[in-house]
């Protein structure tokens, strides 16, 4: 079983916040790229984008993950 981003979570914040995807990218110090890396579940990108998004969004690294 793998383990995926949680996206209902960052959309959610995205929306609370009104902020664009670019805008919240911009927030969170990442690519644009690396966030749809993260949702689409490639692995290949960094983990200090996952603490650099979970520390924007303000909850912890576990809370970004879903089990399928």
């Amino acid at each position: 079983m793998k383990s995926k981003i949680n996206v209902s979570k960052l959309d959610n914040y995205r929306k609370e916040h009104n902020l664009s995807l670019t805008a919240f990218c911009k927030k969170c110090a990442i690519s644009i790229q690396t966030y749809n890396k993260m949702i689409s579940n490639d692995l290949n990108y960094r983990t200090t984008a996952l603490f650099k998004v979970a520390r924007t969004v303000g909850i912890q690294i576990k809370d970004l993950f879903v089990d399928e």
